[in-house]
């Protein structure tokens, strides 16, 4: 009389742990780009949503304070050598001091805004500079605004990569 025994199973074989491989390499290469194109677009939206918020600032300064008859200039805020890191914003920087415009933290693009009043109609140009798709080249938005009063237009704005709005 035999008795056979079973053999308790012990591991996975060879042909399951192929598998569970393949599956995982197919969802790391659909997650891996649509993470990077999140990325992207989270970049684009801050870039826009500063932009805006700068010429809400200089107009609130414009219909508040009768001293700004003279030109503005905020020069570049952060640094101007933009990179795939976020940097410190400078809150005391010449000419952004004047600005009711509070950014937290850090950004990815540098900012620049010049206000001319002097000449007819009075004019905002505000500059967004930045390295958005992480290839080393500078992505500029420029964004032109019409001083209808002591508010303001957009007129016009360009990129200087179509790929990236």
């Amino acid at each position: 009389m035999t008795t056979t025994t079973r053999r308790a199973p012990r591991g996975f074989t060879l042909i399951e742990l192929m598998i569970v491989v393949s599956i995982v390499g197919i969802l790391s290469s659909i997650a891996i780009p649509e993470f990077e194109h999140m990325t992207l677009r989270a970049r684009i939206a801050e870039r826009e949503t500063i932009l805006r918020a700068i010429a809400k600032g200089v107009e609130d300064v414009t219909l508040n304070s009768s001293r700004f008859n003279v030109d503005l200039v905020g020069d570049y805020n952060p640094d101007a050598s933009p990179g795939t890191t976020k940097r410190p914003w400078m809150q005391a920087q010449a000419g952004w001091q004047d600005l009711p415009l509070i950014i937290e933290g850090n950004t990815y693009c540098s900012y620049q805004f010049v206000l001319t009043t002097t000449v007819n109609p009075t004019t905002l140009q505000i500059t967004g500079d930045c390295d958005i798709d992480g290839n080393g080249d500078h992505n500029v938005k420029v964004q032109q605004y019409l001083g209808l009063g002591h508010a303001f237009v957009l007129q016009s704005e360009t990129a200087s990569n179509d790929r990236v709005f």
